[in-house]
């Protein structure tokens, strides 16, 4: 029931994806206690949720299984770079598979071309969406809510929902990692 961590590469990855064709991409992040050290102080502070925080990626399909945990990391870390740095852009990580995701990770389509990316439209500044690309948001979020509840699910745990006290990664992790296990166990009974 657990996901997967790591994988070594593009050709792993096809292997454990071999069933499924659409996968959805979305970080999730843990409020943290404010640490004393100035400097770690400024690496985890987040300033999307304007607080510290420790964040993770999570890979899921559409039958809300987690697949894949990254691993922890600070944060100051924006949901695309931690996708960049999990899965190498200059390797053929994702193609031939469609994926949803939310506009966090813009570019994406750039720099993995080789996969079906599906990122909702952004307005345009002082303009509005015309209603077909609305109709197309709409649409690409009955998929991605599969994912949001994913998270949800994992987050039904206190460890991950309150406000952490452990300044610890490392340990972070392995806590994410096993609350993902036990939702996929929830899922699946």
């Amino acid at each position: 029931y657990l996901p997967t961590r790591y994988f070594d590469s593009p050709a792993d990855f096809d292997q454990y994806f071999d069933r499924e064709q659409t996968i959805i991409i979305d970080a999730t992040e843990q409020r943290m206690q404010r640490p004393q050290d100035q400097e770690y102080q400024k690496e985890v502070y987040s300033g999307k949720k304007k607080s510290h925080t420790i964040k993770s990626m999570i890979i899921s399909t559409l039958d809300r299984k987690i697949q894949y945990v990254s691993r922890a990391y600070v944060g100051s870390t924006h949901d695309y770079s931690l996708l960049k740095t999990e899965f190498d852009p200059d390797l053929d990580w994702f193609s031939g598979y469609s994926v949803r995701l939310d506009l966090g990770y813009t570019g994406f389509q750039k720099d993995y071309p080789k996969s079906i990316a599906f990122v909702p439209k952004k307005k345009p500044k002082k303009q509005e969406l015309t209603d077909e690309q609305k109709a197309s948001n709409r649409e690409l979020a009955k998929e991605r809510i599969y994912v949001e509840h994913t998270i949800g699910g994992m987050k039904r745990y206190d460890i991950l929902s309150n406000t952490s006290r452990i300044h610890d990664i490392d340990l972070y992790d392995q806590m994410t990692g096993t609350c993902a296990g036990l939702w996929n166990f929830f899922i699946t009974r």
